[in-house]
């Protein structure tokens, strides 16, 4: 069997790119639970002077 560097490299490329894309979405997921919890927080607290 052949080995084709140019393919090879090709599906290297392109495994890197699903990764990055999945560590962005899981960085947005964390971010937006993140936010989430902050609105949940506040919402939770009872406003100033009460």
């Amino acid at each position: 069997m052949r080995v084709d560097p140019a393919r090879n490299a090709r599906a290297r490329g392109a495994e890197a790119a699903l990764h990055a894309q999945d560590s962005a979405v899981a960085i947005y997921a964390i971010a937006s639970n993140e936010e989430a919890l902050r609105v949940r927080a506040a919402a939770a607290m009872p406003p100033p002077g009460a």
